[in-house]
């Protein structure tokens, strides 16, 4: 049995990780601030660690007695680069200094992104030896957040694994797929080309992160994150879905198989996000739909190859992704929420 320290716990895939972590029998405690939602950690056979990524006097006592720390906490809206990075880099380096600063430091498995290595060159599905060329200010961050851990690899035992998009219950982003099928029978694509993406759901991104815990690899040095990529892993679904195939498994996963798909052309995505940046610094609320996500959604292929993970570490998805939406969509109505 392990004591492992989860931050992030609080949201969805933190949820997952804590479910898996419970029920293969170990200690759980969870990093939360006094305004972190807890729906999802009421009720459980867990410890509870006040502290904040942006304060590091508040880490050492939660990691503290730790086997293994789970980085899953991380901001992915914000109105600047700095906003991003005080938590996505910033709070990464103080995690793993916490870490380094324990007798007998812990396994460090930082939740890094996709969007920290970029998307997909020519067509080729990134893979963990590439070196990173992320797009949008979210993935500079996480890339910043991977060499903070980096530069501590020699003192702590430190793994990364980058997921591509997560669905699964509890998710309110990717309930936003599936809306507008819903209540209106379109499927929303921005521009025209061809592009394909790399998915897996939640529970099966738990699965490999309690296996990279176990017995992952772990980063050599300072100049692992970005060189032959030992202790990085990416993991997936069998299945890269372009737009239109991901809005056909959408529909038929919510009795809606023959939604209408919309092409939005590009200038005008770049406009509406435009001003929803605009609108989101007048509010002073990070706009879901923003010029980052913009850089994102338009870049091309977001697709990995997750062979590293599968032939050391013996991952593989325990569902295809089409069962995967379908489970989803049930937990969406279910819920009440769709």
């Amino acid at each position: 049995m392990k004591k492992v320290l989860v931050t992030g716990a609080g949201g969805f895939i933190g949820s997952h990780v804590v479910d898996q972590l419970l029920a293969r029998g170990d200690a759980v405690r969870c990093l939360v601030r006094s305004t972190t939602a807890r729906t999802w950690l009421a009720e459980r056979n867990i410890e509870l660690a006040e502290g904040d990524l942006t304060r590091p006097d508040t880490l050492p006592a939660a990691v503290v007695g730790c086997d293994a720390v789970i980085h899953l906490a991380g901001q992915t809206r914000a109105l600047t680069y700095e906003q991003f990075e005080q938590v996505n880099g910033l709070g990464v380096r103080n995690i793993t200094q916490a870490c380094a600063a324990q007798g007998n430091p812990p396994v460090l498995v930082l939740v890094s992104s996709l969007a920290a290595a970029g998307p997909a060159e020519n067509g080729r599905p990134r893979v963990e030896s590439d070196v990173p060329r992320p797009v949008s200010n979210y993935g500079r961050s996480k890339l910043a957040g991977e060499r903070e851990a980096a530069a501590l690899a020699g003192q702590v035992p430190i793994s990364i694994l980058r997921p591509p998009i997560v669905i699964g219950p509890r998710d309110r982003m990717s309930l936003e797929l599936f809306r507008p099928i819903r209540r209106f029978r379109v499927h929303v694509v921005p521009g025209f080309r061809t592009r394909r993406f790399s998915m897996i759901h939640a529970a099966d991104l738990a699965d490999a992160l309690l296996r990279v815990v176990d017995r992952g690899a772990r980063l050599p040095g300072p100049a692992a994150a970005g060189s032959g990529g030992e202790g990085i892993y990416y993991a997936a679904a069998d299945e890269q879905p372009t737009y239109r195939e991901m809005g056909r498994l959408l529909g038929r996963a919510i009795d809606r198989p023959y939604a209408l798909r919309v092409h939005v052309p590009e200038p005008l995505v770049w406009t509406i996000g435009g001003i929803s940046d605009l609108t989101g610094r007048l509010l002073k609320r990070p706009a879901a739909l923003s010029i980052d996500k913009v850089r994102e959604a338009v870049a091309g292929d977001w697709i990995c190859n997750d062979t590293r993970i599968r032939c050391e570490l013996g991952f593989t998805p325990a569902k295809s992704l089409p069962e995967r939406v379908q489970e989803t969509a049930q937990w969406y109505r279910e819920a009440g929420w769709l």
